[in-house]
């Protein structure tokens, strides 16, 4: 598949190019705004995060691939627009900010410096994928405090992982959650006075996946500059 972002005059040549050599294009605007039809087969991807690169999950390249896949990428960018738009919001009612200023009052007040992404198997690959951003973003550099330990993933209901996460006196719990139903695994979490700070998405479906990714990545870039991270 080409990935053609819009903007440099030798796009179109490339695209024409891609097609008639039978490769599939996607499309995708490098800024807000911009409506185009996708050449025949293509994709059209119309969000400027996926143009600008750099947001990994969010990035051209998987946009394009999940949706020739059948997902619904329409509704996961409305609904990671959803949560950039909560990220400007002023900061008393801001809700990145506030899971990122938690976890930073966790380390400074508590000494609870490791963070545990746990989860029920419905959401295994995004606390997966959660836990490694936090890990590349906390191990940059920093003009005021030490890199952080690399976070840990455990799945809701696994014994041993409760037991250990539960005791221990580092761990602020990150737990992931579809709906708000409680559960027994949630709740021996804190049995033993560690934080658990829940994130809850209201429906397991394209559009609050998208919000999700988009508000960890909002956390994560307020994190880095409460620490002074480097990107």
């Amino acid at each position: 598949m080409v990935i053609a972002v819009l903007g440099p005059p030798e796009v179109e040549a490339l695209v024409d190019e891609a097609l008639q050599a039978g490769a599939p294009v996607a499309v995708v605007c490098a800024s807000e705004g911009e409506v185009v039809e996708p050449p025949p087969g293509g994709v059209w991807i119309n969000d400027a995060w996926a143009g600008e690169g750099g947001r990994g999950v969010l990035g051209a390249g998987v946009l394009a691939a999940a949706q020739r896949s059948g997902v619904d990428v329409d509704a996961g960018l409305r609904g990671a627009r959803g949560s950039v738009a909560a990220a400007q919001r002023p900061l008393a009612d801001n809700p990145p900010w506030s899971l990122a200023r938690a976890l930073r009052l966790a380390s400074a007040e508590l000494g609870r410096d490791s963070v545990a992404h746990v989860s029920g198997p419905e959401l295994r690959a995004f606390a997966d994928w959660a836990a490694r951003a936090q890990a590349g973003a906390m191990q940059a550099p920093s003009a005021t405090v030490a890199a952080r330990p690399l976070p840990s993933r455990a799945e809701l209901g696994d014994l041993d992982w409760s037991a250990a996460l539960a005791s221990a006196r580092d761990v602020v719990v990150i737990l992931w959650q579809v709906g708000g139903a409680e559960s027994p695994a949630a709740e021996a979490l804190g049995g033993e006075g560690t934080p658990v700070l829940r994130v809850q998405l209201s429906a397991l479906d394209a559009e609050n996946l998208g919000a999700a990714f988009a508000f960890w990545i909002s956390v994560l870039d307020a994190l880095s500059a409460l620490e002074q991270r480097g990107a």
